[in-house]
């Protein structure tokens, strides 16, 4: 359905203002026209100080537009680079300058069997990065303009204008309302578009949307189960982390339900990364997201357009955990947003779950009250199930950690992928060795316990994904050749599978990350200093444990992660005021009355 939008809201909520200066050395294409009705969403970008050009109607694309800056595309906007930049070029470009931008190394670091970008260009795909590698969602532009002119010289300036022209780069001091040019990526800055306009209009056009949320150990996930059990199991949706969709799945099983539960892009149907520019919902009643503050902004809002309108939607939030990998902190963004304007939200209903079911048994409280003060900002102490280790260095906490994962089989949780694999390789080796570390073999040993790590076709086929554990079938030498193979069994496997080396990893030691949603009955974590060593990745390791925890660390390392509280710079509370702002602008839709066709009455039969 579509609503004209009354003159007063559009003059309202786009006021003309002056747009910031881009910064000396962008540059900008005099000549313009209007845009082909077959361009993408950001092309036929507005003019703000005539806003009724382009906002007639309130529809998705209108309100898109509406928060776009007055630069138009030209008629002629020409490639301005004469040769292609791949990642190896781009790599060797910037390696120079890491002594002195220690950030700038992660934007040439891609995982072992990362998802293709799309974007089909490793250039642009280093601009994506830029303005989305330290999870916010618009940025200054004085790195970007750098990390430019490292690669590509003097044409860094003119590159920056194909960059705004095409619309991939978006201004949008505007938004942030500083008198600072600040841009925006646009895949970014369009998922919380997308996701705003979509919760808003849910709840405020008979849609249902119930948020459930709290610490770890108040039945979140039973809660969701429960939902979707009596459903018949009929819910379209999935979790954001593998390791919580299994958690969710046994839960499930447990009510004597059965559900498949994918993550949010099988479920929802859509790749990481994704630029498709039209999104359609999807015909069901039900939709649910478990591990929703996981959820990255791109991908919220390519899922928030598949929710029908007047469906149901399930949405389940672990306060204070980690922020998702990707760009945004949907999640907590919109428990704070909607928290304020819950009064304008019909269809909004939050469930604060308060009761921590763990403290049921008085052996794990010291857990329990650890990761409460971490999220306090405090530092934990110790009590029933929490042992806290000191060491003096970097080395005896590694080598601390190593010894307790053994002794104890706990699952090992460090901050980097570095640290994590350097843990899980020693204990690996002191298992077979029986002594507390040597590198002399980190070859695939017999009966060696493995997870699958980034499936691919084989082990998706046998119904594995990340965190299933299988089992090395005979030594294997470990290479890092793209087509080293190792045989493994799998859980009730009698037969061997021949998998690529690089879809399995040690399972001793994970990332803050790729615990989260698990959980494991002793977990040893290791303090090492590093950027992810923060107050939420703590909190989340601690609350993984459910009978013994270990923290090992320096004293000054526990002070420095507990201190440490990482903020997040979002437009989507911005986003989601103007959303409302339109919706209560406009009187809301007369329901539709069906009528019933009435039949006419055939003639009595008559009898003669």
């Amino acid at each position: 359905m579509v609503f004209n939008v009354p003159a007063t809201w559009l003059t309202a909520s786009q006021p003309a203002a002056k747009t910031p200066k881009p910064p000396k050395g962008s540059t900008t294409n005099a000549q313009t026209s209007s845009p082909s009705p077959s361009t993408t969403l950001c092309a036929g970008v507005i003019n703000p100080s005539n806003p009724m050009v382009s906002i007639t109607k309130l529809t998705f694309e209108a309100f898109w537009k509406s928060l776009l800056p007055g630069i138009e595309r030209g008629v002629m906007n020409p490639y301005p680079l004469e040769m292609d930049y791949d990642l190896g070029m781009i790599e060797r470009a910037l390696r120079p300058h890491f002594k002195n931008h220690d950030d700038w190394r992660q934007l040439t670091k891609r995982k072992e069997n990362e998802p293709e970008h799309h974007l089909k260009d490793d250039l642009l795909d280093i601009v994506r990065r830029c303005l989305s590698w330290n999870g916010e969602t618009f940025h200054e532009t004085t790195m970007l303009l750098q990390v430019l002119e490292a690669i590509i010289g003097k044409q860094a300036g003119e590159y920056h204008g194909w960059l705004l022209r095409e619309g991939y780069v978006i201004p949008v001091s505007h938004l942030v309302g500083s008198d600072r040019y600040r841009v925006a990526w646009k895949y970014n800055l369009l998922g919380e578009a997308r996701f705003a306009w979509r919760f808003v209009e849910h709840c405020r056009r008979n849609g249902r949307i119930e948020l459930f949320y709290g610490e770890p150990g108040t039945g979140k996930t039973e809660k969701l189960a429960e939902r979707l059990n009596a459903s018949g199991n009929k819910g379209v949706g999935g979790s954001a982390q593998n390791a919580s969709a299994e958690l969710l799945e046994k839960r499930i099983a447990a009510l004597n339900g059965s559900q498949r539960i994918k993550t949010i892009y099988g479920g929802y149907d859509f790749d990481p990364h994704d630029l498709r520019e039209n999104v359609d919902f999807i015909k069901r009643k039900l939709f649910f997201v478990d591990e929703f503050g996981q959820v990255s902004c791109d991908a919220a809002g390519l899922m928030a357009m598949r929710w029908k309108p007047g469906s149901t939607v399930l949405l389940a939030l672990g306060v204070g955990q980690n922020m998702p990998v990707g760009p945004g902190r949907v999640g907590e963004d919109l428990l704070e947003w909607a928290g304020k304007n819950a009064m304008e939200l019909p269809g909004y209903v939050p469930q604060s779950l308060t009761k921590n079911y763990r403290l049921d048994n008085p052996q794990v409280e010291g857990i329990v009250r650890g990761f409460q003060a971490v999220g306090r900002g405090e530092i934990p102490v110790e009590g029933p199930g929490l042992k806290i280790v000191t060491c003096q260095d970097r080395e005896e906490i590694t080598e601390k950690v190593i010894s307790l994962g053994k002794k104890l089989k706990a699952l090992c949780v460090l901050p980097t992928r570095y640290s994590a694999s350097e843990v899980s390789e020693g204990i690996a080796d002191a298992e077979n060795y029986i002594v507390e570390q040597d590198f002399s073999d980190l070859n695939y040993k017999q009966g060696e316990k493995l997870i699958i790590d980034n499936p691919c076709t084989k082990a998706m086929k046998h119904g594995w994904r990340n965190g299933t554990e299988v089992e090395v079938v005979q030594y294997t030498s470990r290479s890092y050749n793209a087509d080293a193979t190792i045989l493994v069994f799998g859980p009730g496997n009698a037969s061997a599978v021949e998998l690529n080396q690089r879809e399995v990893s040690r399972k001793h030691a994970r990332t803050g990350h790729a615990i989260q949603g698990m959980e494991r009955p002793i977990v040893v974590v290791g303090i090492l200093p590093s950027r992810p060593a923060d107050r939420r990745w703590l909190y989340t390791a601690i609350s993984r444990s459910q009978e013994e925890c270990y923290i090992v660390c320096t004293e000054a390392g526990l002070k420095e992660c507990v201190k440490k509280d990482p903020k997040r710079s979002t437009l989507l509370p911005t986003l989601l005021d103007r959303a409302l702002a339109a919706f209560k602008a406009v009187p809301e839709p007369e329901p539709v009355v069906k009528k019933r066709a009435h039949k006419a009455k055939k003639p009595a039969a008559t009898t003669g």
